[in-house]
């Protein structure tokens, strides 16, 4: 009626019509307005140059109009109220798009770029704020093309359908309580990809083991059994993939960026398989065989060991191993950090920066196929040549070199190394001893040997926990 309230209109009108009026009227009046998942929310980045799903909730059988970019798609909600649409791929833009559902909702400043996935456990989760020169990175992330959200810690027994995000624009004044590793990486990844949105979503918990973050059917296949009682421990099988990442997986990404394996330490053996299988299982909840996952190595932690003495008994090192394995499968990538830590390494070191500009080289060479050596150099073979061991290296950027460490990472009593050392060679007894190791003239590979060991056949680098 609008305001118009004429005698007639309010005196007159029959009872009889009256309660028609409010029985047509009723059912409108009460259902619910159409709503979208909680990925999508305002300040977010879509993944640019893929088909875009739009899902969400409406009462069963309700019309639902979606517009994005100038495309509009329509459905109907099924019977059990859910709706789900698709875009064209749009390509990068810095122009806010607005995402329009009926005429119940708009979610505004969509920005269409790069979007990555940062999970893992503590050092994923280290907040920048507390990095090194935390100060000076802060003031200096006055990046609104960067946006960012953080799934909050939870565990299920189930997978979830459904977890709100709210996505923040990255400033100075919002940035500090991010992962700092997954920030600077984003940081990097826009100045190499000349100023692209960027897209980060955390998704980690401290102390938790990958069991946690792998799903039941990968589980199952390794003979793991995942928790069936309700439980809200992070730690539980498959808790943390239902409650974390489950959620997600409709939402197209570029890749994952992964850090964790500290809990795991215990038991690096079995990571040696369950790593590269939760891995798989991430690209199978995604629908993605190819899609990328780069990780970093464990640093060192602890003491620094003399390196000619190597090698000594490790776990650090056993599991730095096991995470290797999973460079087996395509499209994944290992960042190094061994040379990122001082002598006395913390459980959580601070420098994030080189971290994250690893994980943003490894990307910008796997994934975006930049020509750039884009990692460190990598094992490739060994092969046994009397009583010497010829290891043959890629990603050695033309030519290995040694090169001293940075002062500042020497203890004041040691000498600056004038050749290789923390090499460590076996025979067939698995028996190690300190090493000889020479940089071979073509410079792709090193030869390894020790008087002790006449024939060779297993060698080890730098196996300690620091």
């Amino acid at each position: 009626m609008r305001g118009r309230t004429s005698r007639a209109s309010v005196i007159f009108v029959p009872v009889a019509a009256m309660v028609f009026a409010i029985a047509a009227v009723a059912p409108t009046s009460s259902r619910a307005a159409a709503r979208v998942a909680g990925a999508f929310g305002d300040h977010m980045v879509l993944q640019q140059d893929v088909t875009l799903p739009v899902w969400g909730r409406a009462d069963a059988g309700e019309k639902v109009d979606v517009t994005l970019a100038g495309q509009t798609r329509s459905t109907s909600a099924d019977s059990q109220g859910k709706w789900r649409v698709e875009f064209q791929q749009l390509h990068r833009t810095r122009q806010p798009l607005e995402l329009r559902v009926n005429n119940d909702l708009t979610i505004t400043d969509i920005l269409v770029g790069e979007v990555w996935l940062a999970s893992g456990q503590s050092n994923m989760q280290y907040s920048l704020k507390n990095a090194h020169d935390a100060a000076e990175a802060i003031k200096e992330a006055d990046r609104k093309l960067i946006r960012f959200c953080i799934v909050g810690a939870n565990a299920s027994t189930e997978p979830a359908e459904d977890r709100k995000l709210t996505w923040v624009v990255c400033s100075p004044q919002t940035v500090g309580k991010f992962s700092a590793v997954a920030y600077f990486f984003g940081r990097d990844l826009q100045d190499f990809l000349d100023g692209v949105p960027v897209g980060l979503i955390g998704s980690y918990v401290a102390g938790t083991n990958a069991e946690a973050w792998t799903d039941r059917r990968t589980l199952a296949s390794l003979h793991i059994a995942a928790s069936t009682q309700p439980t809200t421990r992070p730690g539980s099988p498959s808790s943390l993939f239902n409650a974390m990442i489950a959620p997600l997986t409709p939402l197209p990404i570029r890749g994952v960026i992964w850090y964790q394996g500290e809990s795991n330490k215990d038991h690096a053996i079995e990571y040696r398989r369950l790593f590269p299988a939760m891995i798989e299982g991430w690209r199978a909840a995604w629908g993605r065989g190819d899609m990328p996952f780069l990780f970093v190595q464990l640093p060192g932690n602890g003491r620094r060991a003399d390196a000619a003495a190597l090698p000594v008994p490790s776990d650090w090192a056993m599991t730095r191993e096991a995470q290797t394995y999973a460079l087996k499968l395509p499209n994944t990538a290992m960042a190094v950090t061994l040379d990122l830590v001082p002598p006395r390494a913390l459980l959580h070191p601070k420098n994030k920066s080189g971290v994250g500009t690893r994980l943003a080289l490894a990307a910008l060479g796997s994934v975006y196929g930049r020509d750039v050596e884009s990692v460190g150099p990598t094992f490739s073979s060994m092969k046994i040549q009397g009583d010497r061991a010829r290891i043959h290296f890629t990603h050695t950027a033309g030519r290995l070199q040694l090169l001293p460490p940075p002062a500042e990472s020497i203890p004041p009593s040691t000498t600056r190394p004038t050749k290789l050392a923390g090499f460590a060679i076996a025979g067939d007894d698995q028996k190690f001893y300190p090493a000889d190791a020479t940089i071979d003239g073509a410079g792709d590979d090193v030869i390894v040997w020790s008087k002790k060991v006449p024939q060779p056949g297993a060698v080890r680098y730098g196996w300690a926990d620091n």
